[in-house]
């Protein structure tokens, strides 16, 4: 790493650290609450009974886990308070499960029973809003649960009450950190994913970095299907629950693919590991529809893949950094590392099925990666313009003269080629021209002098030909003129404006200053190729080089 880039690099951490301490500061000094939310959202979760099969009564709170098969009912009830107000709702999180709410026995709400098709068989989780009215104040409140998995059948999380803004503030102030990394991580990588591809387009390779905004978008939509939040913004049902389920699936393929481009290794590890990821992706999807399994069925398989992946990863870029001395591997080893320990124990925490806190570990891990990816492909930016620049630069002095300051041999070949591989090829006129008595002029007059004439010449040729065409110097003595599409009444008046400018010098100079010129036209023919084009306008520059001789 330069040192501009290590004062850089110094400058992000001691941003990032004050910001930091600001946050800690401020979420352990208590002050008055100045928030638009003063309602309060009160709880509903002592107080209930667990209805066995046999009708027996448990008294039970929540959360709680009871052991129920999966697919089979299991239901709780309470009498709910006798002074209820108007405008409150009742907010239910299920997971996984179907859920019908009865009062007094009497139907009011049922989720995810009926209203999936073939394609769509996950109930999903999701927030359950019912309204309350007045008149159920102290009747009876029974839930009826079923999930068809394991993991998930017989829970039963926190139940809540209250208006529908007081709801959503609760629910901001509980998921919002996890939602605003999300947003922030989706909005940072959508950022630099334009930007990358728009320095591609100006022939700046960002294809490894592009892998890496691709994945910081991938773990994006991965956290907000998992922020709880999403419902909010999404009321697509599929959408809120497959989303996460699909990126799961496909989220470490960009990541694979930018550790290969580090060094060029690993290239049949990283076709195998695409390979198994598509195929994992197709017979999920098959699966899905036949409905032998669903996405969330599909989870264990997809986790399996993922832990294997990450290990597989860190050991690549380990390899990378101790036999490779893979500078750029160092940098990105040090945010990996942080993602992939949190990654693993989102993993665990699945297989384990300690839900309440999936995506608690990952956020605070791809918070930290995006800070560290932020500034290596800041970095990386920084340096691929300043190359590109260079590289310019260089290729401008191997395209043009130096003594001229105009387009060389080298551009001129290159413009060429070109134009003559274009299948569209456009009406083509080549002008050749030759520097008159230079030799006599640096015997007589010195090489400075005869500079100075091929100064000159170029000067003549550029200011009347270069709003027809690009103007070079091909040799000592010897320059071309390439004009595309040019009318011939133009080029007539270019030619006329030529001869007097040449006059013009002629009288400002202690030698005799001619320039010999003659041109062919290819009227798109694409049997004429440039050899024929150019021995065309050779011989008639040749003609008219014999003509000033015996004038």
């Amino acid at each position: 790493m330069k040192i501009k880039d290590k004062k850089l690099f110094i400058l992000y951490i001691i941003i990032i650290f004050i910001v930091l301490i600001f946050i800690g500061i401020s979420t352990n000094v208590n002050g008055r609450n100045i928030g638009f939310n003063s309602e309060d959202v009160k709880n509903l979760n002592e107080g209930w009974k667990y209805i066995t099969d046999s009708g027996d009564k448990l008294q039970i709170n929540l959360p709680t886990e009871l052991l129920v098969p999966k697919g089979s009912d299991y239901s709780i009830a309470m009498d709910l308070p006798k002074a209820f107000e108007e405008g409150l709702f009742l907010c239910i999180r299920s997971s996984q499960q179907s859920l019908i709410v009865k009062i007094d026995g009497e139907e009011i709400y049922r989720h995810g029973i009926g209203t999936h098709n073939k394609f769509n068989t996950c109930v999903g989780s999701s927030w359950n809003l019912i309204p309350l009215l007045k008149s159920y104040g102290g009747k009876e409140l029974e839930l009826t649960f079923n999930s068809k998995y394991d993991d998930f059948s017989g829970m039963i999380n926190s139940i809540y009450y209250g208006t529908k803004s007081s709801i959503l503030f609760k629910l901001i102030e509980d998921y919002g950190f996890r939602l605003f990394v999300a947003i922030i991580l989706l909005i940072m990588g959508i950022i630099c994913y334009i930007l990358l591809r728009a320095l591609k387009y100006i022939n700046i390779n960002t294809d490894n970095l592009i892998y890496l905004s691709i994945f910081e978008i991938l773990i994006s939509i991965w956290l907000l299907g998992e922020s709880k939040m999403l419902q909010f913004f999404i009321g697509n049902e599929f959408v809120v629950t497959n989303i996460s389920l699909f990126t799961i699936m496909i989220v470490l393929i960009p990541m694979i693919l930018f550790v290969h481009t580090l060094g060029g290794h690993f290239k049949k590890i990283t076709i195998i590991f695409c390979l198994v990821y598509g195929f994992n992706f197709v017979i999920s999807v098959i699966l899905q529809i036949w409905g032998i399994r669903d996405f969330y069925q599909m989870t264990f398989y997809t986790n399996f893949l993922n832990t294997v992946a990450i290990l597989y990863l860190c050991i690549a870029i380990i390899i990378e950094i101790v036999k490779h001395k893979n500078k750029e591997a160092e940098f990105i080893g040090v945010s990996l590392s942080v993602l992939a320990i949190t990654g693993l124990i989102e993993i665990i925490n699945f297989y384990t099925k300690n839900f309440n806190v999936i995506s608690n570990f990952i956020d605070i891990g791809s918070l930290v990666f995006l800070l560290f990816i932020s500034i290596f492909i800041a970095l990386k930016i920084k340096n691929l313009i300043e190359t590109s620049r260079e590289k310019k630069y260089y290729e401008m002095l191997a395209q043009h003269d130096s003594l001229t300051k105009g387009k060389n041999r080298t551009a001129y070949l290159m413009d060429v080629s070109k134009i003559f591989k274009d299948e569209n090829r456009p009406d083509i006129t080549l002008a050749l021209f030759d520097l008159n008595n230079l030799k006599k002029i640096n015997d007589k007059y010195g090489h400075l002098m005869g500079d100075r004439a091929i100064v000159d010449c170029y000067n003549c040729i550029n200011k009347n030909f270069s709003k027809l065409g690009n103007c070079y110097r091909i040799g000592g003595d010897e320059f071309a003129c390439i004009m595309l599409n040019c009318k011939k009444e133009d080029l007539e008046e270019s030619i006329d404006s030529f001869n007097k400018h040449i006059d013009e010098i002629n009288c400002k100079t202690i030698y005799n200053f001619d320039i010999a010129v003659g041109y062919a036209n290819c009227d798109n023919n694409k049997e004429l190729n440039f050899d024929d084009l150019l021995k065309k306008a050779d011989k008639l520059m040749y003609h008219n080089k014999r003509a000033i001789k015996i004038k």
